[in-house]
């Protein structure tokens, strides 16, 4: 064969850079929410079955971005993750956790959310749904996590030992949820954005607003 036919010889999915081939799995999939997660599970999956430059970045995109209708059983979600990524890689993947069962309320504790945030030490992005005793602090504190979202949550005040302890959210975002008084500035100094919908008790959600104060950028209340 000349180096001329070498030249014309079709373009394979091995024979691009693994740079591009990450990118065609995250552009071509679709994108993480609630709505679509079986889909995009399907999607990805099928991806990592074609060959196996497609594998390893449509795994890891899989659980780049973590869907998870329930916790029940989060130490068995971890131990999927750490088998297939491997247990150094792990805590680099994740970025975005959604967690929750959508329509029960209150049927999940904070024990299965600190247990993945835990291993996935990098996550950037949170979304809780019906989350019973939701500790801000706690949950947040010495993470990477800037932002946020609860739907449908019952916060509880941080613990005495966590005194002079702040979170590094720089986002929260609250819907129909209660508890809101436990919520105070010294424990959110870096909060720059808060988005309100339907909150159940309109007097602490004003008086969140009004202690977070000048370090707020952006406020939107929705009742």
């Amino acid at each position: 064969m000349s180096s001329n036919d070498k030249d014309h010889l079709p373009t394979t999915i091995n024979s691009l850079a693994t740079e591009l081939i990450i990118k065609i799995v995250r552009l071509s999939s679709p994108a993480p929410s609630w709505d679509n997660s079986v889909e995009r599970f399907k999607h990805l999956r099928n991806l990592a079955l074609v060959c196996r430059a497609l594998r390893g970045p449509a795994q890891e995109e899989l659980f780049r971005h973590v869907i998870l209708p329930s916790l029940h059983a989060p130490q068995a979600f971890v131990a999927v993750v750490k088998s297939r990524a491997g247990a150094r890689k792990f805590a680099s993947i994740p970025r975005t956790l959604r967690a929750g069962p959508p329509t029960k309320k209150y049927n999940q504790t904070t024990y299965a959310i600190h247990y993945i945030t835990k291993h996935c030490s990098r996550l950037e992005s949170i979304w809780l749904l019906n989350t019973d005793g939701l500790d801000v602090v706690a949950l947040t504190s010495g993470t990477a996590v800037k932002e946020l979202f609860c739907d449908g949550c019952r916060f509880i005040p941080p613990k005495p030992n966590q005194k002079g302890t702040a979170s590094p959210l720089v986002r929260l975002g609250i819907t129909n949820c209660s508890g809101v008084s436990s919520l105070k500035s010294h424990f959110l100094p870096q909060v720059q954005s808060l988005d309100a919908s339907r909150p159940v008790d309109n007097g602490s959600m004003y008086k969140l607003v009004n202690s977070l104060g000048g370090q707020l950028h952006s406020v939107c209340i929705d009742k």
